[in-house]
């Protein structure tokens, strides 16, 4: 789906729900592969200005340890960057901003670590993001495969504006507490099962926090983290800007606005 036109973070958000009650059987553009970030986009239901009472806690909030910008806009300047940090309330105020600096300039976007419905919606329209970007970069939405079994997925040329980037970090323990390697793996990827379920899917984890794609042992003292940074480049009449996805490394490009997401802070 293609947004070449200026649109709310609202309207953002009902075309992709809309989007993903397509199916095949009513539509030549189906859309089953969004059905689970269709559904997740409903989790903050002040989203579509749902009643909701006053008692409930915000979903995807940010807990006070939160040491870093959610977003980072860097502006580019005549040798010089503009840069401008939000935080997760602040997604309205990055909306209100300047979208793109005067002609032949632009901008790089990074987010952080995990961002919310809000700031999908806030993004997206501001930067009119195809929404396959989002729904790639947070793939672990889709739980079930058997959901999907008659899904048409999008091919690489439909979005050759996209990329992603693997991370991997390499970390060092001595020992994992007598138990050994092979029940270690076992018992890791039933929790990592667990978490991309019950955490990833569900309002418990908070704006910022980093994401973890895969998790292995390599032997009794080294194991590897899996991260992503998703990439999407979109062009404008006059400079460009950029963003990225779970949590996204940190040029010049001559009318395109890149933007990134980080699967953690960097």
């Amino acid at each position: 789906m293609n947004l070449d036109f200026t649109v709310t973070p609202e309207n953002y958000t009902r075309a992709m729900i809309s989007l993903s009650r397509r199916c095949s059987s009513t539509s030549v553009f189906p859309g089953n592969n969004y059905v689970d970030i269709g559904d997740w986009m409903l989790l903050d239901r002040d989203l579509l200005n749902f009643s909701k009472r006053e008692e409930q806690s915000i979903p995807f909030a940010s807990d006070t340890g939160q040491n870093h910008d959610l977003i980072v806009v860097y502006n580019s300047g005549e040798g010089k960057w503009d840069v401008q940090g939000y935080s997760q309330e602040e997604h309205k105020s990055l909306y209100a901003a300047t979208t793109v600096p005067e002609a032949g300039l632009g901008q790089l976007v990074f987010i952080r670590g995990f961002i919310s419905p809000s700031w999908v919606s806030t993004i997206g329209s501001k930067y009119n993001i195809d929404p396959e970007f989002f729904r790639r970069h947070m793939e672990y939405l889709s739980a079930s495969i058997d959901r999907h079994a008659f899904s048409f997925p999008s091919l690489p040329s439909s979005s050759n504006n996209i990329f992603r980037l693997c991370v991997s970090t390499i970390l060092h323990r001595d020992g994992f507490g007598g138990q050994d390697l092979q029940s270690q793996r076992s018992d890791q990827s039933t929790e990592l099962g667990i978490y991309k379920i019950q955490q990833l899917g569900s309002t418990k984890v908070r704006c910022g926090d980093s994401l973890v794609r895969e998790y292995s042992n390599l032997c009794s003292c080294f194991s590897v983290i899996e991260q992503w940074i998703s990439l999407c480049i979109t062009k404008t009449d006059q400079g460009w800007a950029g963003k990225r996805s779970d949590h996204m490394k940190k040029g010049r490009f001559t009318d395109i606005k890149p933007s990134c997401c980080l699967d953690g802070p960097r």
